[in-house]
């Protein structure tokens, strides 16, 4: 009996952990001005990223819309810590990238990433939509 309840205490944490889901969307502020230079560092950016999440039970890294960097990873939180080492790669001051991060507890449905529909996406682009009207604030998360 004992060792049925040890079994199911070990299964419990993993299942959970799998189903976290953390979302980063970063966009670069004014790029209708940009050179192609920052194009080509995002595309960079985008296979560096990529690397990074090598170890994942599931992420996806997208450069898209131009401007954009559209980020998931299996690690809870994960996304926070890549959103501050891209910044700290970022060399176009002039063109400062936005950031939006969110975990959420999520089933990962079958199919392309850039077709879900969850809220927690959603509210990760609405918090992105508030930041890139700041002038003073280049991070945020849904409350």
């Amino acid at each position: 009996m004992l060792y049925n309840i040890a079994i199911v205490l070990c299964i419990i944490p993993f299942r959970r952990w799998s189903a976290i889901v953390s979302i980063l969307i970063m966009d670069v502020s004014g790029s209708s001005k940009a050179t192609e230079a920052i194009f080509k560092n995002l595309k960079w950016l985008e296979k560096e990223i990529g690397t990074w999440l090598t170890g994942d039970s599931f992420s996806h890294v997208n450069y898209r819309m131009g401007d954009e960097l559209f980020i998931l990873s299996s690690r809870e939180h994960y996304t926070l810590f890549i959103a501050i080492y891209a910044k700290l790669l970022w060399e176009s001051g002039d063109f400062p990238l936005k950031c939006s991060f969110h975990s959420a507890d999520m089933e990962i449905p079958e199919g392309d990433p850039e077709q879900w529909s969850h809220e927690a996406i959603k509210d990760t682009r609405r918090a992105l939509d508030q930041v890139k009207k700041s002038y003073i604030q280049d991070f945020t998360s849904p409350k």
